[in-house]
């Protein structure tokens, strides 16, 4: 060709993209730099690129994706911002995402979970619920998958009174008849000691997958519950659900068998 613009330049990145083709991306993003030097790329390029260098953890060049975008201004996008935030978290650089995270203008739901998932990951639960509540401060309402997280960093933490307070908010919210919330609000009760809570939201549940069983079964042998973990167990078996070999050897394990 002998003349390309931005559109020629997206519609090539993005292909080889959703080819998988991430390091020829990140190749092609580096010539269309060389050769269009004033050109500033648009943020689905940026977007586009930032999710290659996640792929083969290019951190560095990551990097300078941000620092150009800083310097244009669409840093302050919410799509790009989003898009960095998830860049950041998946490098496991969760101070660089908090910043990234602080310059959009409007950040999105896609951004709070983004953040709420990164610190769950790396273990800072008071990450998440510094977040959680600054989310709610600004009145912010999350997904399905932003209260279960939530929830699941509530377990993990042992602190139940967290987990209720995002019960509440999924219960005001609507969404806690999703079969994946329950699950996890089930989780969180068990995890936190609370075996009868759990079983209580999972009797009420209209509709369970194998996430849910295995929630109140993964419950009851944490805290000792033999003979509830065994009835289950023959529940499940009765619906013609296979519990995994691990949970059947917790619970095992939990029974002194």
């Amino acid at each position: 060709m002998s003349h390309r613009n931005t559109d020629t330049w997206q519609f090539m990145i993005t292909g080889l993209m959703d080819l998988g083709m991430n390091e020829e991306t990140l190749d092609l993003y580096i010539r269309m730099h060389q050769e269009m030097v004033r050109m500033k790329p648009n943020t689905a390029i940026q977007g586009g690129v930032l999710r290659a260098c996640a792929f083969i953890e290019d951190v560095g060049l990551g990097k300078q994706i941000h620092a150009k975008a800083i310097k244009s201004g669409s840093s302050k996008d919410t799509y790009l911002g989003c898009c960095l935030v998830d860049f950041y978290v998946e490098m496991k650089c969760l101070v660089s995402a908090r910043k990234a995270f602080d310059e959009i203008c409007k950040p999105n739901v896609v951004a709070w979970t983004a953040m709420i998932v990164g610190c769950a990951r790396e273990g800072e639960f008071h990450g998440v619920l510094e977040v959680f509540r600054e989310m709610e401060r600004v009145g912010k309402r999350g997904n399905c998958y932003t209260y279960s997280c939530l929830l699941g960093a509530s377990g993990k933490m042992g602190h139940v009174w967290m987990g209720k307070q995002v019960q509440a908010r999924v219960i005001k919210v609507g969404v806690e008849k999703d079969v994946y919330v329950g699950s996890s609000i089930v989780g969180m009760y068990g995890k936190c000691g609370f075996v009868e809570d759990a079983r209580l939201v999972f009797d009420g549940m209209r509709e369970k997958n194998a996430v849910s069983w295995n929630a109140m079964l993964c419950g009851y042998a944490k805290n000792g519950c033999c003979d509830e973990a065994i009835k289950l167990l023959y529940e499940m078996r009765c619906k013609g659900l296979e519990p995994p070999q691990v949970m059947v050897n917790e619970v095992a394990i939990a029974c002194g068998a």
